[in-house]
């Protein structure tokens, strides 16, 4: 018997319900719209981010965020904003040694150091990835029970069974219980075929 054969109504009703939650539409609303709006009214220091002030300033940019995008969320003390700022800023590099927090420190001591505003969308754009990752993280967990391998196989069958055209032969043709440990990055497809031009969002 196969796995979906087992409760094939079941599967499909789970896998809509993750289809709902992960709308592309919807997470750049409960994310990327309070992250960018915030961003919006944070008072710069004028010039470029040749300061002594630099990973302060950072850091209090990052704190301006998570108070104003997400007010009920968890707050940062100015020593996480601080590392987080590092960790989001080394996630964003091509070159962690070059690039990231470190190349960043380096531009800052240059005189021709880049404007604030190229660090903030750096800044941005790390901490939105996390935050999306997080998110889609969350409901994969609500909606599937980890321990639950026939569920995952029924949902990996029928997102194969869907996206069948769209997939490499080995995968379209193959038993999907193979791919189970592949679902979220098959979900995150399949969301992308339904959305063409959208945020990704796994």
């Amino acid at each position: 018997m196969r796995p979906s054969e087992r409760n094939p109504d079941r599967a499909d009703e789970v896998l809509q319900r993750l289809i709902d939650r992960l709308q592309p539409a919807q997470i750049m609303h409960m994310i990327d719209e309070p992250v960018d709006k915030a961003a919006e009214v944070f008072a710069w220091p004028t010039g470029s981010a040749a300061s002594r002030n630099f990973a302060q300033v950072l850091a209090s940019f990052l704190q301006h965020i998570y108070r104003h995008a997400f007010p009920d969320g968890e707050q940062l003390s100015p020593w996480r904003a601080h590392d987080e700022v590092i960790a989001l800023l080394q996630a964003d590099a091509q070159d962690p040694m070059t690039g990231g927090y470190i190349g960043a420190v380096l531009d800052a001591r240059d005189t021709e150091a880049p404007p604030w505003y190229e660090l903030a969308a750096r800044i941005i754009g790390a901490l939105k990835t996390r935050l999306r990752r997080q998110y889609v993280q969350w409901v994969l967990t609500t909606e599937i029970d980890p321990h639950d391998w026939s569920m995952q196989c029924a949902l990996t069958e029928v997102l194969i069974e869907r996206m069948r055209a769209y997939l490499p032969p080995d995968i379209a043709a193959g038993p999907p219980m193979r791919w189970a440990s592949q679902l979220s990055g098959l979900l995150g497809m399949y969301l992308g075929l339904q959305d063409e031009g959208g945020v990704r969002v796994i």
